[in-house]
């Protein structure tokens, strides 16, 4: 997994409850990480899945 994957994933669970869940709002994603929509939207989608 790359950084901008462990980033993205440093982030969301920044913003998880107790049960693992998180909605963070996109844009809550975006300014984390210092990217643009697009790029946290590639991030988000690259991220393997349990």
């Amino acid at each position: 997994m790359g950084p901008e994957r462990w980033q993205t994933l440093y982030v969301l669970t920044a913003y998880a409850n107790a049960e693992g869940q998180c909605w963070p709002k996109q844009e809550t994603v975006v300014q984390a990480l210092g990217v643009t929509r697009k790029a946290a939207k590639v991030y988000y989608v690259k991220l393997p899945l349990a």
